[in-house]
């Protein structure tokens, strides 16, 4: 605040990192503040004005309402703040605005005085065949507008100090994933492992083999041939049974599912429920997209084993890929009735504050 041309100090309609020390500092010391209604933020506001000079009468101070020098050492002695708040870094599905979503809906049920949301935006797209009718940016394929969402990130992330957390569903489950690759398996976020506080998907076609949240076992894995190894603890993948893109089975029936997955990925204009028929169409050999399809893989499908795969997405395409898409209305099945959104979002908050306190 600047009165005279000369500054005395924060005061209301402040904001930044000294205003949150502030905030932090009655928040945590007093009792009384916190019956106030005092909360951590940075933003200096009318509440945070009445809690400062009531601080300020209790401690023999002028009763001004500004956090001066004066005020602040004898608050909280000029001490840094002990904890930065966690990026939580979001990659929405295909073709869903960068704020909306399943992992949006997690970012925004975080504490917001201990996480500060990030969403990441790029094209999210199962775009055309290049050469079709739309060019330029829209016409990445899904696999390189993936590419461009962990670009994306690994130029954030390493731009931004401090702890961090990852969340994504569906495509940007993938470009999630492929980031955690980047930092757990010697990638260039190598670096940052100890920054890696946790991270949460719904969907994901990266999911390592039996993998999803402490406390829970589904089989399967996730759809793409690009996955996770090593999964930590704090990483939580939300999996449906029926959802085909997260929960494919092990063997040769799976692996038929991946390669064409695969391939569609690379070339077909789809959206990721239209790709379940296509799917369909190019496992029972029917549709235009097999001679390429064919070409593609370079080795022919096992007919039995492509008869099961075909099984396996004919059922799902007849949902409408429903299990794709419940991630916010189901039952996480751990005895509490929470959704898989509700429970991502308690588990966050759990993570991010012990990771905070050590």
């Amino acid at each position: 605040m600047i009165v005279n041309g000369q500054f005395v100090g924060y005061g209301e309609g402040d904001q930044g990192p000294e205003v949150e020390r502030v905030r932090y500092y009655l928040t945590e010391k007093f009792r009384w503040a916190r019956d106030m209604g005092m909360t951590h933020g940075d933003y200096f506001d009318e509440l945070t004005e009445r809690v400062l000079i009531q601080f300020q009468k209790n401690v023999g101070l002028p009763a001004v309402g500004i956090a001066n020098y004066a005020t602040r050492m004898r608050l909280y002695g000029l001490k840094p703040l002990p904890w930065q708040r966690i990026t939580v870094y979001t990659f929405a599905g295909t073709w869903s605005a960068a704020d909306w979503g399943f992992q949006a809906d997690v970012a925004r049920g975080l504490d917001p005085g201990f996480f500060t949301w990030v969403p990441i935006d790029y094209p999210a797209s199962f775009g055309p065949i290049p050469g079709g009718l739309v060019t330029g940016i829209t016409s990445l394929s899904y696999q390189e507008s993936v590419e461009v969402a962990v670009r994306a990130g690994i130029k954030r992330i390493a731009a931004t100090p401090g702890k961090f957390m990852l969340g994504g569903y569906s495509q940007g489950a993938e470009a999630a994933s492929l980031l955690l690759r980047e930092v757990i398996h010697g990638g260039s976020l190598s670096h940052r492992f100890a920054d890696l506080t946790g991270g949460y998907t719904f969907g994901n076609p990266s999911r390592e083999e039996n993998h999803t949240w402490p406390g829970d076992t589904l089989p399967g894995r996730g759809i793409s041939p690009r996955r996770i190894e090593g999964t930590p603890s704090t990483w939580h993948d939300y999996a449906h049974a029926g959802d085909m893109y997260t929960a494919v089975p092990k063997g040769d029936a799976g692996d038929d599912i991946t390669a064409v997955y695969d391939v569609l990925t690379r070339l077909q204009i789809h959206d990721p429920f239209q790709m379940a028929t296509d799917m369909v169409a190019a496992l029972t050999g029917k549709g235009g997209l097999v001679e390429q399809i064919t070409e593609l893989l370079g080795n022919p499908l096992n007919l039995i084993d492509a008869a099961r795969a075909a099984g396996i997405a004919i059922r799902f395409a007849a949902s409408g890929a429903r299990d794709h898409g419940t991630y916010g209305i189901d039952d996480v099945m751990d005895g509490s009735g929470r959704s898989s959104v509700r429970h991502a979002i308690d588990s966050m908050n759990a993570y991010g504050r012990k990771a905070l306190a050590a």
